[in-house]
């Protein structure tokens, strides 16, 4: 349903569904073969630890952008596709550009839109990296194709995919958001991989020390030019792993103090909430 000036192609692929994905695609694919190309997995890939984008997508590519739109989320702009294009090409220094979505919580029902920005702006990379990775939704992600695959190893964290493109791509000439909300980002769906971050600990605890150790190596790769808000960000998933492991004195100092104001005002808002 996408309204271009141009062509573009949907490259799909199927991670060894068990649910009739794979025959919905092949029905699509035979009535659409100039658009969808599919590639098919017998046994899933994601579970051997192989990530499927680079692995099975990329020497596939043949357009000048790529932009993402995962199982569980969706489109709702006809033009989201275009008025990206559009950016890019007017700006050959930005190598990634997002926009605002909405945010669908399965676990409370509510819906938020983010980012919470008055205007179309540019993002530095210090503030991509402070705003995490949820910040902006992964639906509404339009990137050069060049600059995607020229990123590093250092940024391969298996769970931090969407956080790692923005920060790679971020430091070119930032990462420009649009203002029109162009994608639903569905959160904390039965089954997905936010639901078992969110009630999982043993997964969470996980993802933590992946983090971890993924800034660890982005802050050596870029010499250290990123620092503070690296830190930051290093302190904060310290503080995650420390209060998980019930090392509560460990995070009483000053170091941690940032945190555990945050962690009462989330109290506070669950509370109100009920």
């Amino acid at each position: 349903s996408q309204k271009t000036n141009f062509k573009f192609e949907v490259l799909i692929h199927d991670d060894a569904s068990t649910d009739g994905t794979a025959d919905i695609i092949r029905e699509y694919e035979a009535k659409y073969p100039d658009l969808i190309r599919a590639v098919y997995q017998t046994e899933n890939q994601y579970s051997r630890r192989v990530p499927p984008d680079r692995t099975f997508l990329v020497p596939i590519l043949r357009g000048e952008y790529i932009a993402w739109c995962e199982g569980d989320d969706f489109w709702c702009d006809h033009y989201k596709l275009q008025k990206q294009f559009d950016y890019m090409q007017a700006h050959p220094q930005c190598n990634i550009c997002t926009s605002r979505a909405v945010f669908a919580d399965h676990d409370t029902g509510r819906c938020t839109v983010r980012p919470k920005q008055a205007m179309s702006r540019t993002y530095t990379t210090e503030e991509v990296i402070m705003l995490g990775g949820l910040y902006f939704a992964t639906a509404t992600f339009f990137m050069r194709a060049e600059t995607f695959i020229s990123m590093p190893r250092s940024f391969l964290a298996r769970h931090f995919g969407d956080w790692q493109l923005l920060i790679y791509g971020s430091t070119g000439g930032g990462c420009y958001a649009m203002q029109d909300v162009t994608a639903v980002y569905n959160n904390k769906r039965s089954g997905s991989h936010t639901e078992k971050t969110w009630k999982d600990k043993a997964f969470r605890d996980m993802i933590n020390k992946e983090a971890l150790q993924m800034f660890e190596r982005v802050n050596e790769y870029y010499n250290y030019k990123y620092d503070a808000a690296i830190q930051n960000r290093i302190r904060h998933y310290r503080y995650r792993i420390l209060k998980s492991e019930g090392k509560l004195d460990e995070i009483q100092g000053e170091e941690y103090a940032e945190y555990r104001v945050l962690d009462m005002m989330k109290e506070k808002m669950k509370a109100l909430a009920k």
